[in-house]
């Protein structure tokens, strides 16, 4: 098992990566350091850098965290530690020495369940793919995780700033959780994917989708034919005032949608 500190993950990304993709668990971890652009839990800290935490370990694929010195605590001139409250009052409340809670706390136990988010809807993209069939082979559980993902967390040190976004981006995720487990079952990818910023001009986008064979699909109110293994490509042209991907699909008498919505650059 190996915990770097995050900023060191940062420096030796590569080498590290290449430790990782040979067996060995990896972590990461933090402290006193690092400061600045990166993420921690200081008191200056704005809370969007401690929401962010957990997504950073789903988006390069780090199994384990590690905040130093959890249980380290140092006694007042009371007598007391923070674990056992001014005066006593925690002893008072609960008859026994507990941890305080905290803001922060309670924004990271928020980021560890946007990680369980992310985590049940890679579960619920290998159940569809299941369902599926062999042709589901090309298609990546986890793609759709990281390009929402991405979307928060592009760098160890580029990432959302604006908390609004990141609930939004949590709402979203719930509601494709539930879409992923509602029938007709349906893989999809675009090229490029969702989390890159396309730049201005005409541009063509490529939509790849799998489904049942007997499906029917519309990629943006056009007809995409469904092959006999359940695939269907169709390219979509974006530019100003087109920024939107839409799939319907129809099977047995269900309906589901399925929207991607990119961005260009200013």
């Amino acid at each position: 098992m190996w915990v770097p500190k995050l900023s060191h993950l940062r420096n030796w990304y590569p080498w590290f990566e290449q430790a990782r993709l040979k067996g060995n668990e990896m972590w990461f971890y933090i402290c006193c350091h690092p400061m600045g652009t990166f993420m921690n839990r200081f008191l200056d800290c704005p809370l969007g850098k401690v929401r962010l935490l957990h997504w950073l370990n789903y988006r390069y694929e780090l199994s384990g965290y590690l905040h130093w010195g959890w249980n380290h605590w140092q006694a007042t001139r009371s007598g007391c530690r923070p674990r056992a409250c001014r005066r006593g009052y925690a002893r008072r409340l609960s008859g026994a020495v507990r941890p305080l809670n905290s803001v922060r706390w309670e924004v990271q136990r928020d980021s560890l369940e946007d990680y369980e988010y992310l985590w049940l809807l890679e579960q619920r993209q290998r159940q569809a793919a299941e369902r599926l069939g062999k042709a589901a082979e090309s298609f990546d559980p986890r793609a759709r995780g990281m390009e929402m993902t991405r979307q928060m967390v592009r760098s160890f040190t580029d990432y959302e700033r604006d908390t609004e976004r990141l609930k939004a981006q949590r709402t979203r995720l719930a509601r494709e959780i539930e879409q992923a487990a509602q029938e007709p079952s349906m893989l999809l990818e675009t090229l490029p994917p969702e989390d890159m910023v396309l730049v201005p001009g005409p541009i063509v986008m490529e939509v790849r989708g799998l489904t049942h064979p007997d499906a029917k699909a519309i990629v943006n109110g056009k007809p995409a034919v469904v092959e006999p293994d359940g695939t269907f490509r169709r390219q979509v042209f974006m530019g100003p005032g087109k920024q939107t991907i839409t799939v319907d699909l129809e099977h047995g008498g269900k309906k589901k949608q399925v929207v991607r919505q990119f961005a260009i650059e200013q």
